[in-house]
Protein backbone atom coordinates (compact mmCIF):
# COMPACT_ATOMS: atom_id res chain seq x y z
CA UNK A 1 0.00 0.00 0.00
CA UNK A 2 1.07 3.43 -0.61
CA UNK A 3 0.68 6.41 1.29
CA UNK A 4 -2.32 7.75 -0.48
CA UNK A 5 -4.16 4.60 0.10
CA UNK A 6 -3.28 4.15 3.44
CA UNK A 7 -4.91 7.62 4.33
CA UNK A 8 -7.98 6.47 1.87
CA UNK A 9 -8.47 4.03 4.28
CA UNK A 10 -7.45 5.06 7.51
CA UNK A 11 -9.85 8.19 6.89
CA UNK A 12 -13.32 5.13 6.26
CA UNK A 13 -12.04 3.66 8.85
CA UNK A 14 -12.43 6.71 11.27
CA UNK A 15 -15.90 7.19 9.91
CA UNK A 16 -16.74 3.64 10.74
CA UNK A 17 -14.82 2.46 13.63
CA UNK A 18 -16.28 2.45 17.52
CA UNK A 19 -14.23 2.48 20.50
CA UNK A 20 -10.43 3.00 21.68
CA UNK A 21 -8.23 1.54 18.76
CA UNK A 22 -4.75 1.56 18.48
CA UNK A 23 -3.04 2.36 15.30
CA UNK A 24 0.68 0.61 14.75
CA UNK A 25 3.16 0.18 12.08
CA UNK A 26 3.89 1.43 9.16
CA UNK A 27 0.53 2.75 8.79
CA UNK A 28 1.38 4.73 11.37
CA UNK A 29 4.35 6.62 10.18
CA UNK A 30 2.11 7.24 7.39
CA UNK A 31 -1.43 9.14 8.85
CA UNK A 32 1.66 10.86 11.28
CA UNK A 33 3.17 12.05 7.63
CA UNK A 34 6.46 10.99 8.03
CA UNK A 35 7.28 7.72 5.93
CA UNK A 36 6.63 7.10 2.34
CA UNK A 37 7.53 3.55 2.40
CA UNK A 38 5.69 0.88 0.88
CA UNK A 39 3.37 -1.39 3.49
CA UNK A 40 1.33 -4.08 2.81
CA UNK A 41 -1.08 -3.72 6.12
CA UNK A 42 -2.78 -1.40 8.69
CA UNK A 43 -1.99 -2.71 11.93
CA UNK A 44 -5.00 -2.29 14.25
CA UNK A 45 -5.54 -3.08 17.87
CA UNK A 46 -8.54 -2.76 19.76
CA UNK A 47 -7.96 -1.45 23.41
CA UNK A 48 -10.84 -4.25 24.64
CA UNK A 49 -11.21 -7.77 23.39
CA UNK A 50 -11.74 -7.72 20.19
CA UNK A 51 -14.19 -9.75 18.53
CA UNK A 52 -15.53 -11.82 15.41
CA UNK A 53 -17.44 -9.19 14.45
CA UNK A 54 -15.15 -6.14 15.15
CA UNK A 55 -12.44 -7.81 13.04
CA UNK A 56 -15.19 -8.74 10.19
CA UNK A 57 -16.68 -4.60 10.50
CA UNK A 58 -13.16 -3.59 9.42
CA UNK A 59 -12.53 -6.49 6.99
CA UNK A 60 -16.08 -5.22 4.84
CA UNK A 61 -14.46 -1.28 5.28
CA UNK A 62 -11.44 -2.15 3.39
CA UNK A 63 -13.40 -4.45 0.79
CA UNK A 64 -16.03 -1.89 0.50
CA UNK A 65 -13.08 0.55 -0.37
CA UNK A 66 -11.72 -1.73 -3.01
CA UNK A 67 -9.04 -3.48 -0.59
CA UNK A 68 -8.34 -7.07 0.02
CA UNK A 69 -10.01 -8.05 3.76
CA UNK A 70 -5.77 -8.58 5.01
CA UNK A 71 -4.91 -5.20 4.36
CA UNK A 72 -6.03 -5.06 7.99
CA UNK A 73 -3.66 -6.54 10.24
CA UNK A 74 -4.65 -7.60 14.11
CA UNK A 75 -1.71 -10.01 15.23
CA UNK A 76 0.10 -6.46 16.84
CA UNK A 77 -2.31 -7.06 19.56
CA UNK A 78 -0.05 -9.91 20.41
CA UNK A 79 2.89 -7.84 20.70
CA UNK A 80 1.06 -4.39 22.06
CA UNK A 81 -1.13 -6.82 24.91
CA UNK A 82 1.96 -8.98 26.71
CA UNK A 83 3.25 -6.22 28.25
CA UNK A 84 2.20 -5.41 31.28
CA UNK A 85 2.28 -1.56 30.91
CA UNK A 86 1.15 -1.54 27.50
CA UNK A 87 -2.17 0.76 28.51
CA UNK A 88 0.60 3.78 30.06
CA UNK A 89 1.97 3.90 26.40
CA UNK A 90 -0.81 4.96 24.31
CA UNK A 91 -0.87 8.22 23.15
CA UNK A 92 -4.12 10.27 21.66
CA UNK A 93 -4.13 10.70 17.97
CA UNK A 94 -7.29 10.94 16.89
CA UNK A 95 -10.99 12.13 18.67
CA UNK A 96 -14.43 11.88 17.84
CA UNK A 97 -17.73 10.70 18.98
CA UNK A 98 -17.42 7.66 18.23
CA UNK A 99 -13.83 6.76 18.02
CA UNK A 100 -10.18 7.57 19.53
CA UNK A 101 -7.13 6.07 17.95
CA UNK A 102 -4.10 6.12 19.72
CA UNK A 103 0.13 5.47 19.11
CA UNK A 104 2.12 4.44 21.09
CA UNK A 105 4.95 6.83 22.72
CA UNK A 106 8.09 6.49 21.65
CA UNK A 107 9.64 3.99 23.69
CA UNK A 108 7.17 1.51 23.29
CA UNK A 109 7.50 2.10 19.73
CA UNK A 110 10.85 0.77 19.78
CA UNK A 111 10.02 -1.97 22.18
CA UNK A 112 7.42 -3.21 19.66
CA UNK A 113 9.74 -2.65 16.76
CA UNK A 114 12.70 -4.15 18.17
CA UNK A 115 11.06 -7.07 19.37
CA UNK A 116 10.85 -7.78 15.57
CA UNK A 117 13.91 -6.60 14.39
CA UNK A 118 13.61 -7.09 10.80
CA UNK A 119 15.52 -4.16 8.71
CA UNK A 120 11.96 -2.58 8.47
CA UNK A 121 11.60 -2.19 12.03
CA UNK A 122 14.27 -1.04 12.54
CA UNK A 123 14.29 2.09 10.33
CA UNK A 124 11.26 2.27 11.07
CA UNK A 125 12.35 3.45 14.80
CA UNK A 126 14.45 5.71 13.08
CA UNK A 127 11.96 7.87 11.28
CA UNK A 128 9.63 7.64 14.34
CA UNK A 129 12.27 8.93 16.95
CA UNK A 130 13.24 11.30 14.58
CA UNK A 131 10.34 13.04 14.18
CA UNK A 132 7.90 12.81 17.15
CA UNK A 133 8.61 14.46 20.18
Amino acid sequence: MQRKDIITLYNELLKNLQGDWILLGGGLLHVLGISERETIDIDLVLVKEITNRDQLNIMNVAVNNGYPPEVINFSAEFFVKRDSNWENEMVILYENDNVRIFRPSKKFFRKMKEQRGTETDLLDIEIFEKNIK
